[in-house]
């Protein structure tokens, strides 16, 4: 939808305007702050049709023909419900400035109701009629992962101990998902729909794309790597919420990555490596030169299973391996065996115990 040169009777009855204004939820309110900055200019018009909405309270139901008639009658009058009667325009030869008074408060009543009754007419967001947006969870546990097809056509691939959240129905102006943990989206081309992918405090937009975001919680920061296409990156700040942005929106290329610092709210922008970023999704752990505790939260993850050290960690080391769709067994064998450690499986838990 093009809003550009939408003037302030258009957003009045424009749908997505009404639902947005009237039921909010976090996909409207990321595209109507996001479209509100990158267009200045329509800013006033926007905040008064906002407010006029917001201030005009019907009833949730649909006046029949008559009472439309009846108003419409009223209005023509010059009457109102509920109105004091107003004066008689007739006055006293010479009392010019008393009819122009009474002339000009009749006339500000019936633009009052004019302007009432358009609103009241479009109000279908507050009629009994209208649908809630209905949201879909999917959710991965440890040692899980899945390939998931959006409403839109966008497919997915979400990592363990991660979840995705989306509508059942997109909006016919914006797409937008929330993400906890890891997934690569393939993302179908719309340009009149922007693809924004929410992760608390950062946004990522897109149109036509592919690329990977890894935004596990309690990790230190954000990654967000582009294969294809292109993507803008921003934090979801809203200008009435007086806080600080840390960087200005980000737009990256393909073979672009950009990390986002929880410590001090920073970023940092270079390319990133397939194989450590990219190749999860087709079944492959990669690790370059990753330390015991990479290691371990990896494999933790991927298996679903928790890594004890009976006999403490040892010198610190690192590892470099490769190892496509293989078991725990095999994957463990071959680092206990550069590491030199035995290891044996209880249920959910794996005991490590180093050689002397």
């Amino acid at each position: 939808m093009n809003y550009e040169n939408y003037h302030l009777e258009d957003f009045l009855q424009d749908e997505e305007f009404k639902r947005w204004v009237l039921n909010p939820d976090a996909e409207s309110e990321v595209f109507w702050n996001n479209w509100l900055i990158s267009h200045p200019h329509q800013r006033e018009i926007i905040l008064k049709a906002r407010e006029l909405l917001l201030a005009v309270e019907f009833e949730a139901t649909w006046p029949d023909q008559d009472d439309q008639d009846e108003v419409l009658l009223n209005i023509l009058k010059g009457e109102a419900s509920g109105l004091p009667p107003q004066k008689s325009l007739e006055a006293p030869a010479g009392s010019f400035k008393g009819l122009y008074s009474t002339f000009m408060r009749l006339a500000g009543v019936m633009l009052i109701l004019v302007v009432a009754l358009a609103v009241y007419f479009n109000l279908r967001e507050k009629t009994p009629g209208h649908t809630p947006v209905k949201y879909i969870t999917k959710e991965n546990p440890r040692g899980q992962k899945s390939q998931i097809s959006l409403p839109d056509g966008t497919v997915l691939w979400l990592n363990s101990e991660s979840r995705i959240r989306y509508p059942e129905r997109f909006t016919t102006t914006h797409r937008v998902v929330d993400l906890e943990g890891e997934a690569f989206f393939e993302v179908a081309s719309e340009p009149d729909r922007p693809f924004t992918v929410s992760m608390g405090n950062l946004e990522v937009m897109a149109l036509g794309t592919s690329f990977n975001i890894s935004a596990f919680p309690g990790d230190k920061n954000i990654a967000v790597s582009l294969v294809a296409g292109k993507v803008l990156v921003k934090e979801s700040i809203r200008d009435d919420d007086h806080q600080k942005r840390y960087f200005e929106e980000i737009e990256l290329v393909p073979g672009e990555k950009l990390l986002y610092y929880f410590e001090d709210f920073s970023v940092q922008k270079g390319y990133y490596d397939f194989k450590t970023d990219i190749i999860w999704k087709d079944g492959t752990i990669y690790f370059d030169n990753a330390s015991y505790e990479e290691v371990k939260m990896k494999l933790e993850r991927w298996f679903n299973v928790k890594l004890v050290v009976r006999n403490g960690v040892g010198k610190p080391w690192h590892f470099s391996g490769e190892f496509e769709r293989e078991s725990l067994d095999r994957i463990l064998t071959r680092i206990g065996f550069v590491k030199n450690f035995e290891f044996e499986k209880r249920d959910h838990e794996v005991i490590i115990t180093y050689k002397n």
